[in-house]
């Protein structure tokens, strides 16, 4: 019966560490990708399709928030090219806002300023693995 307690223990500890570590994971730049990657494609599809409209600007999604932080979606739709930011972290309520989240590029390579002026001032890192996503920030203590 001890032994019984002892593996049960044991089972529970396991499930309750990988789902904390999955919770924690969604706060990382890496983790947050991949948690939201899905939700994200399914936006892009959206615009392409016109699901979501533009009215004055595109809007979320509330089934979206959390794969998008803001409640515009920025986005450029130029025919066949698109460019598509998910803004991951919220900005700082005083001071320069800041951007840092996932650049959708049709093209595969970054937009020019004057495609997509949203992101003036950001950099840009290819995420690992993927033809037409990048990361974007302009806080260049990320980058240090």
């Amino acid at each position: 019966m001890k032994r019984i307690l002892i593996f049960a223990g044991i089972i529970i500890f396991s499930i309750a560490a990988f789902l904390i570590v999955d919770e924690i994971n969604k706060y990382t730049v890496g983790g947050n990708f991949k948690a939201y990657k899905e939700d994200r494609e399914e936006m892009i599809r959206m615009l392409k399709t016109g699901e979501i409209k533009k009215e004055r600007f595109y809007y979320t999604p509330e089934r979206f928030k959390e794969a998008n932080v803001n409640d515009i979606l920025n986005a450029k739709m130029y025919g066949n090219r698109h460019f598509v930011f998910f803004q991951w972290v919220k900005s700082p309520v005083f001071g320069p806002g800041l951007i840092e989240g996932f650049l959708y590029t049709s093209t595969g390579k970054p937009p020019t300023i004057k495609e997509f002026d949203h992101l003036a001032g950001c950099k840009f890192e290819k995420v690992q693995g993927e033809d037409n996503w990048y990361f974007a920030s302009n806080d260049d203590g990320y980058y240090d």
